[in-house]
C-alpha cells in the first residue's frame, strides 16, 4: 500500500525540529466535530491534564463543536502553555458526520492562527488532498456567495 501523500497547510515544509512533538492524527474514526477537538485535548493536555484554563470540569476540553472556541484553545496553548512543545496535525480524512461547512471552519480557525500569530516553530499542520480539496471547494462556494457580477469589472 503507497503512503498517502500529504500538503502542509499554511505552515513551512520541512524544518529541522529540536523539541518533542505532540502529534495527532485525525482520520474518519472521528465522527463528529467535536470529536476532533476533543481528540487534540486529549493528545495535548495528556501529560498536562490540570493546564486546560477554559473548563477545569472537563480537562481534555478544546473547543468542543464551535470554531471560534477551538480558535481560542489552539491560540491559548501556543501562547501560554508547554512553549517548548511542537503541535503536529495530520488531517487525513474525515467521516460522513462531519460536514464540509465545519470541517472547513476547523482549518480556517487553524489557518487565521497560523497567518496571525509567529506560530511556525510551533504548530505544524498536514493535510490529505481529499481535506483539501474540501477546503478549497467550501472557500470557492462561500466565495461565491458572497459575490456578485457587479463586483466585477468588465473590459
Amino acid at each position: 500500500m503507497s503512503e498517502l501523500k500529504l500538503f502542509t497547510f499554511f505552515c513551512a515544509g520541512y524544518q529541522e525540529i529540536n523539541t518533542p512533538i505532540i502529534e495527532v492524527i485525525i482520520d474518519r474514526s472521528l465522527n463528529f466535530i467535536g470529536d476532533i477537538t476533543e481528540y487534540i485535548g486529549q493528545h495535548v493536555y495528556k501529560d498536562y491534564p490540570y493546564d486546560n484554563p477554559i473548563f477545569s470540569g472537563n480537562k481534555y476540553y478544546f473547543g468542543g463543536t464551535s470554531a471560534d472556541a477551538f480558535f481560542d484553545c489552539l491560540t491559548d496553548y501556543l501562547n501560554l502553555r508547554n512553549k517548548n512543545v511542537m503541535l503536529c496535525l495530520k488531517i487525513l480524512s474525515k467521516s460522513e458526520g462531519v460536514t464540509d461547512k465545519e470541517l472547513f471552519l476547523f482549518l480556517n480557525a487553524i489557518a487565521i492562527a497560523m497567518l496571525s500569530y509567529d506560530y511556525d516553530s510551533r504548530l505544524k499542520v498536514y493535510i490529505s488532498k481529499e481535506i483539501l480539496d474540501i477546503y478549497l471547494k467550501e472557500s470557492k462556494r462561500l466565495l461565491d456567495l458572497d459575490t456578485h457580477d457587479d463586483d466585477f469589472v468588465i473590459y
